[in-house]
């Protein structure tokens, strides 16, 4: 399982060169919180289908992906993979699930779920992120 999850890793650092990802929940709070930064955290199935396909929709050579490098710290989270994640703050039977919480882990703004994660979606968020 860990090996699909670094596969995936490696897979989104290739084609989203915008937004640099974190494997490591702990290492990206502590990231975020040094910089002052949200922390946008993406929970999916490696196993979907649908989740490589949003990943190489969403979030490879989009505008708003600069707004998310600067304004956050990106981590991604396989579901397969959770035990290295707040399971009780990020509870949810829906994926792929985005979150972006403040330094005390509040949300900044209503989670996504699923098909409400399009590209209208991400740019609103990174408008909201670039007025904080």
């Amino acid at each position: 399982m860990k090996t699909l999850f670094f596969s995936l890793l490696l897979t989104l650092s290739s084609v989203a060169d915008n937004l640099s990802w974190r494997g490591d929940y702990d290492t990206a709070r502590k990231e975020a919180v040094q910089h002052e930064k949200a922390l946008l955290v993406l929970l999916v199935k490696a196993k979907e289908v649908s989740t490589h396909k949003m990943l190489r929709e969403l979030f490879a050579d989009r505008p708003y992906l600069k707004t998310f490098q600067s304004k956050s710290v990106a981590v991604l989270i396989t579901y397969e993979h959770g035990a290295d994640y707040p399971v009780e703050l990020y509870y949810t039977t829906r994926f792929p699930a985005l979150f972006i919480v403040d330094e005390d882990e509040r949300f900044v703004v209503e989670p996504l779920y699923g098909e409400e994660i399009t590209a209208q979606a991400l740019r609103e968020l990174a408008k909201r992120l670039e007025s904080r």
